[in-house]
């Protein structure tokens, strides 16, 4: 019971993923001790951008304003092709910048910044 136990603490899974191979890695108390490859496809280009969302309010104390809310915000997508997937949805437009940037030096493609 007790080595299940520890087992159980020190146990980790862990994902290293580049632009030419992608793993997943069981890891105890940090050490890999089992390694798989993943099918992962790199993104052609990764974008943040601003969005304007709109949001019902039929109930509550906004709907005695008026029945919809605005909130504008920042997202951070992967694209390939014609696809999309979205990474981060923020509105703090430095947080964005700097989390699309790192996904795109870490995944070694282009970073498009359409936020001004």
């Amino acid at each position: 019971m007790s080595a299940l136990g520890l087992f159980l603490v020190g146990y980790s899974n862990a994902f290293l993923i580049k632009k030419t191979e992608s793993r997943r890695l069981l890891r105890i108390f940090g050490t890999p001790v089992w390694g798989a490859n993943l099918d992962l496809n790199a993104p052609d280009y990764i974008s943040v951008f601003p969005v304007r969302s709109w949001k019902n309010s039929d109930w509550g104390p906004v709907a005695a304003v008026g029945n919809k809310t605005k909130n504008d915000g920042y997202v951070v997508r992967a694209f390939s092709g014609n696809r999309h997937f979205t990474l981060l949805r923020t509105h703090n437009l430095s947080f964005a910048r700097s989390k699309g940037a790192a996904v795109s030096h870490l995944l070694e493609v282009e970073f498009i910044d359409k936020s001004v």
